[in-house]
């Protein structure tokens, strides 16, 4: 990303951000990958898959959480990426 940015190259948001996710970006260099990324998309191509780092073994060691990564007000549109 930092190469891109410093070349002058323009990046595109191809995918928003689930409300329960952060820290997770994908950008497209071209207009051709943006296109082809959103068709994907659009189409039900895209499978995504997500990847936890935990201190410790969690108990039970499997299952599902069903909460927000933080919950706070927000009044506006904001973006999810700086």
């Amino acid at each position: 990303m930092m190469d891109g940015i410093r070349a002058g190259t323009q990046l595109h948001v191809c995918l928003g951000l689930d409300k329960e996710t952060t820290g997770t970006l994908l950008l497209a260099r071209t207009e051709e990958a943006l296109d082809y990324v959103q068709n994907l998309h659009k189409n039900h191509q895209v499978e995504r898959k997500y990847w936890v780092v935990a201190v410790g073994v969690p108990v039970p060691s499997e299952g599902v959480i069903d909460i927000p990564v933080i919950e706070r007000e927000v009044t506006g549109a904001q973006p999810h990426f700086k």
